[in-house]
């Protein structure tokens, strides 16, 4: 399995690199996903609306 160690220091994030920041990928999935004609079917089955979380646990 690959380590997670020093992966703040490897921006852009995400499959096409749309992100800078480890904060906006969290921000992303703090707003929730959206259903989409390409989205993985598998992944549909199991899409979560929306995860909440406090502003401290998103700083850490």
């Amino acid at each position: 399995m690959p380590s997670l160690r020093k992966r703040a220091l490897t921006a852009p994030y995400m499959h096409v690199g749309q992100f800078g920041t480890l904060e906006e990928v969290v921000e992303r999935y703090s707003t929730g996903a959206c259903r989409s004609a390409t989205l993985d079917p598998k992944l549909a089955m199991h899409l979560v609306a929306e995860i909440q979380s406090s502003e401290q646990a998103k700083a850490t």
